[in-house]
């Protein structure tokens, strides 16, 4: 049984924001064609080695449908996950471009400012937004 896959739109943003765990922690580029209706989000736990005195990033990928991740998103902390990226987000239309996905994302939060702004700036609004 043959399954097709489709590219993880988030996945290269989602190595940019874990840094140094990156290196360290598989973040995969693709995703099942049948689950790209599904919200991918990378979960990355720091376990520490007390014999060899070092943390070890273990990573698992739980995916969420629309409902579930909205209402899961803001209390991730409460349950214990302080690391978490979105590889895949399925409102993502195919072909979009980063500066359009943060400009829906920063009008869906209430943005109303100009629309030439850098994405640093959208970037931060959304941060505050949330």
């Amino acid at each position: 049984m043959s399954t097709s896959k489709v590219a993880a739109n988030q996945a290269e943003q989602a190595k940019s924001q874990m840094g140094k765990i990156s290196k360290e922690v598989k973040v995969p580029n693709e995703i099942k064609e049948s689950e790209a209706h599904l919200y991918h989000v990378l979960m990355v736990e720091p376990v520490y080695n007390q014999s060899k005195l070092e943390v070890v990033f273990k990573s698992k990928i739980q995916m969420f449908n629309k409902r579930s991740w909205l209402s899961i998103k803001g209390r991730l902390k409460q349950i214990g996950v302080t690391h978490a990226y979105i590889i895949h987000n399925p409102t993502i239309k195919e072909g979009e471009s980063k500066r359009e996905a943060l400009l829906r994302e920063a009008k869906s939060k209430g943005y109303e400012g100009a629309l030439n702004v850098k994405n640093a700036i959208l970037e931060a609004f959304i941060k505050e937004a949330k």
